[in-house]
């Protein structure tokens, strides 16, 4: 844990005691950067895969291809296209 500076006017804007997942990431007194990275780390996951899963049903609601098996995207509109232009043909 690291103690904080005695700067108040700076620290005052921060609430009394941050929790994440029932435990203190730091209050008044001391700052764990630990419990705050892996805190932090959980959280992006989360919107991350919640991104992704938007996406693809997005992606497969307009194109009806599947985003998981394409590496790029360029990859993916060049599937799209292929499958549009030659079934207009």
């Amino acid at each position: 844990m690291i103690p904080f500076y005695n700067n108040l006017e700076r620290f005052n804007c921060y609430p009394e005691q941050a929790n994440v997942n029932g435990e203190i990431i730091y209050d008044k007194s001391y700052y764990d950067p630990m419990k705050y990275a892996i805190s932090y780390c959980l959280i992006d996951c989360r919107i991350v895969k919640a991104g992704h899963l938007h996406f693809r049903k997005s992606i497969k609601d307009f194109t009806n291809l599947n985003i998981d098996r394409y590496i790029t995207i360029q990859s993916l509109a060049n599937s799209y296209i292929k499958n549009t232009v030659a079934c207009k043909k």
